[in-house]
């Protein structure tokens, strides 16, 4: 069977969406990547490719991508009730609202359409997450970033927050549906991470740094790190570092605490992530806390 994946969104999602796949596949199955999007929409990137071992090197082209873009445009036809539902397009359609289904999927098409954010959906098969990590573990950040790597490899207890701004504060509708943590959930959630350290190094990480140091004003000690938003992955790669975090609704700094080079890191994150949904993203693992945003 070939799982075709119409990949979205920024590094964050499109982890998010590759291992969803994962999650999908059977043995012998082949992943087509379909980055479709990444043409119409040039706020973003296609960043998978940069991490060769993903193997995302097969694309979508010519009459699958059609096949694609017909069930997109039928699903949403039929969510505005403007058709009748198209039974025989979706029946090997997966997007968020039939993904739980999909894990438990039984019948064999030749094809599969995935075309989703998949953030509320419990990922990550054992096997592949170790292979990810293993591999993550081999990367490096580009050399602008090695000195903030060097330093937190060197200090004792290192953690982690992350601020997101960018669309959070400029776009009302996105502030609608994810909303942005206060200075109070990141105050509780540094107290709780830090409960038990004598000593620890802060580290903030934000793509508006002169606006996370008025935020943080009470924070003197930190360290600010300016993130790259068009090209993530060096600061994916820091944030693998750190035991400790305090992150916000972002699948970027979620899904480097997920893949974290620590098995046991201890992290805090908001409760409810998205505004509308009590619902949380993917799933947590030991040691992890909700706090409200």
């Amino acid at each position: 069977m070939k799982l075709i994946i119409h990949f979205k969104g920024g590094l964050g999602n499109q982890l998010i969406q590759y291992s969803f796949a994962h999650a999908v596949m059977k043995e012998g199955d082949q992943l087509i990547n379909d980055t479709s999007h990444y043409s119409l929409y040039k706020k973003r990137i296609f960043f998978l490719k940069a991490l060769s071992h993903l193997q995302v090197n097969v694309f979508l082209k010519g009459y699958l991508l059609v096949n694609m873009y017909l069930r997109i445009i039928a699903k949403r036809l039929y969510k505005k009730g403007w058709i009748p539902k198209p039974e025989l397009l979706l029946r090997n359609y997966i997007d968020d609202e039939t993904a739980m289904q999909a894990l438990s999927i039984k019948h064999r098409f030749k094809y599969i359409f995935i075309d989703g954010y998949f953030q509320e959906v419990p990922l990550f098969p054992d096997k592949r997450k170790y292979s990810l990590v293993k591999h993550l573990n081999t990367l490096l950040p580009a050399e602008d970033s090695l000195d903030n790597y060097q330093l937190i490899k060197a200090v004792k207890n290192p953690v982690m927050l992350h601020l997101r701004c960018g669309d959070y504060y400029s776009n009302t509708t996105v502030q609608e549906i994810m909303g942005v943590c206060s200075f109070e959930y990141y105050k509780k959630g540094l107290l709780t991470v830090t409960e038990n350290l004598k000593e620890y190094s802060l580290f903030i990480f934000s793509d508006d740094v002169e606006f996370a140091k008025r935020f943080f004003g009470d924070f003197s000690n930190a360290r600010f790190i300016k993130g790259d938003i068009k090209n993530p992955i060096s600061d994916f790669l820091l944030m693998r570092q750190f035991s400790y975090a305090v992150i916000p609704n972002s699948t970027l700094s979620y899904m480097a605490c997920m893949l974290s080079t620590f098995d046991d890191n201890k992290v805090v994150l908001p409760s409810p992530w998205f505004n509308n949904s009590q619902q949380f993203l993917l799933g947590s693992k030991k040691g992890w806390v909700y706090v409200a945003k």
